[in-house]
């Protein structure tokens, strides 16, 4: 059996994440919150703060880090991982391409800048085919607006400044939308809008170095795995590049056998999504068949 990890980005924080985890490894979270110059646990409590991208993205990445060491504890452990948006941190870093701790500056880092250049807001629209939407966004009424989220053949996210975004919210589901959601995110993530702070990351990560990858960590990117060689350049890319999601989640399927796959943690949302990935809800499916 291939065990593949799925690890989340931004927008799965809820209040109080990962307090067990917490309690459950106080040494690796006294040394994220001596990092970091605040207290975790107290962030966490604090639902405004952690909604805030500068805050999220570093409380996202540790709670998935002591995740992955609780799932390894228990026995399980991934032969490859992915990673969706901020969660290819943790991907990375469950790879041994960095260490916890060098990881989390990292994307201390990137929150930062991100956090400045946050303008504009996303939006998840489901039930049209990428094709569909992508086409759509070639009116002029919603200039400025981006897919830059693939993840389902039939759910794509929008990113762009609020005005636009609202015009393509509705032309979506004049077009016949399932549903169109605005994303608790606060900012244009993954679109051209942060291309200036891609170059500001770009510059800081000079100081890092990156091991290869102990195990497949296959990139949002290019939906093919990483090698050390890419990993600076494609990190800096995937500030202002769309995820390809359902593409990386097929790559996977297609190129690894007796795939089973697992989100370590409390939030399930990167395997509820599985079931809109053709060739990952096939598998689900021949799984369960085989279980009855």
């Amino acid at each position: 059996m291939t065990v593949v990890f799925l690890f989340p980005g931004q927008g799965v924080q809820r209040q109080n994440m990962g307090v067990e985890l917490f309690a459950r490894f106080p040494a690796l979270t006294e040394a994220a919150s001596a990092a970091l110059g605040y207290d975790l646990r107290e962030l966490c409590a604090d639902e405004e703060r952690l909604a805030q991208t500068r805050y999220t993205q570093p409380a996202t990445y540790v709670v998935s880090a002591l995740a992955l060491r609780a799932a390894r504890e228990d026995g399980l452990s991934p032969d490859v991982a992915l990673g969706h948006s901020l969660g290819e941190y943790n991907a990375l870093e469950a790879a041994g391409v960095f260490g916890f701790l060098e990881g989390l500056e990292l994307v201390r880092l990137r929150a930062d800048i991100t956090s400045q250049a946050a303008v504009g807001a996303m939006t998840a629209v489901q039930g049209l085919a990428e094709e569909t939407v992508c086409e759509a966004l070639g009116d002029p009424r919603v200039r400025g607006v981006e897919a830059v989220n693939f993840n389902s053949p039939t759910q794509t996210v929008l990113a762009g400044p609020e005005s636009a975004l609202a015009s393509a919210e509705q032309l979506m589901r004049d077009l016949g939308a399932a549903d169109v959601r605005r994303l608790a995110i606060t900012g244009a993530f993954h679109s051209s809008h942060m291309r200036e702070a891609a170059a500001d990351f770009g510059a800081r990560l000079e100081r890092f170095s990156f091991e290869e990858p102990a195990i497949p960590v296959v990139s949002n990117l290019t939906a093919r795995p990483h090698s050390a060689a890419d990993i600076a350049g494609a990190l800096v890319r995937h500030v202002h590049s769309p995820v390809r999601w359902h593409q990386s989640v097929t790559w996977v399927v297609e190129n690894f056998q007796d795939v089973s796959f697992h989100q370590p943690g409390v939030s399930q949302v990167l395997v509820r999504m599985l079931r809109q990935i053709p060739a990952a809800a096939n598998l689900l499916s021949a799984a369960a068949g085989g279980a009855r």
